[in-house]
């Protein structure tokens, strides 16, 4: 029997982020790493929800603002800029407004939308004190952000 270093995404943190005055959660196994205001180059051509490329250990990575991706608006009230840099897909950042917690799965209750349903790119919510939040589908919110730089 072999050992593996992975773990599940459950021996993981959640990690809670906002944006837009709204607080998510994402598996933090998901993220590769948090970078702070790196500079935004702008991009011609590209969908409105992406703010340019920023530089990652000299690759450009797609700086997709997460709200506008959700079809909404907000100004971040913050001076600094931070990226959630995607572990398996390097080349896209979800630039966010702010890191507000981790929580470990013992002290959530995970709540998940039954597969049969579309939810756009949610896979259900967390909660914990009275906090509800919803968790991302990294792999739904990828696959329509490659497709719209596709067709670009």
């Amino acid at each position: 029997m072999s050992e593996s270093n992975e773990q599940p995404d459950d021996d993981w943190p959640y990690l809670i982020f906002s944006a837009g005055g709204e607080k998510f959660a994402v598996a933090s196994s998901s993220v590769r790493e948090i970078v702070r205001n790196n500079s935004i180059y702008p991009v011609p051509f590209a969908p409105p929800y992406v703010k340019g490329i920023i530089n990652c250990y000299s690759s450009p990575v797609a700086a997709v603002d997460w709200i506008s991706f959700l079809g909404k608006e907000g100004t971040n009230p913050r001076k600094e800029t931070i990226f959630l840099v995607l572990k398996d897909c390097e080349d896209i950042a979800l630039l966010v407004w702010g890191i507000e917690e981790f929580k470990y799965t013992r002290e959530i209750t995970k709540q998940l939308f039954p597969e049969s349903e579309e939810h756009g790119c949610f896979s259900g919510t967390i909660s914990w004190d009275n906090n509800m939040v919803p968790l991302l589908d990294l792999n739904a919110a990828v696959t329509k952000i490659r497709g719209d730089l596709e067709n670009c």
